[in-house]
């Protein structure tokens, strides 16, 4: 969560000190990247989850599915 924190302060500072075309891009960016980490964060609790569950294992694979795609 660490790496969240400090790109949301990033786009905060840019935000405040550049402005125009690069500023929207850059965030884009910014704003990209940090959805991948959160819905990776997520992607690796539910997994564990579903390793730490027997009654889900048979379905685990049904469930990761749904999430990546």
């Amino acid at each position: 969560m660490f790496s969240v924190k400090y790109r949301l302060v990033m786009v905060e500072y840019f935000i405040k000190n550049k402005g125009g075309v690069n500023k929207k891009i850059y965030m884009q960016k910014i704003i990209n990247k940090t959805i991948e980490i959160i819905v990776l964060i997520n992607f690796l609790f539910v997994a564990s989850v579903a390793n730490l569950s027997n009654i889900v294992s048979p379905y685990k694979n049904f469930f990761l599915h749904i999430i990546l795609f």
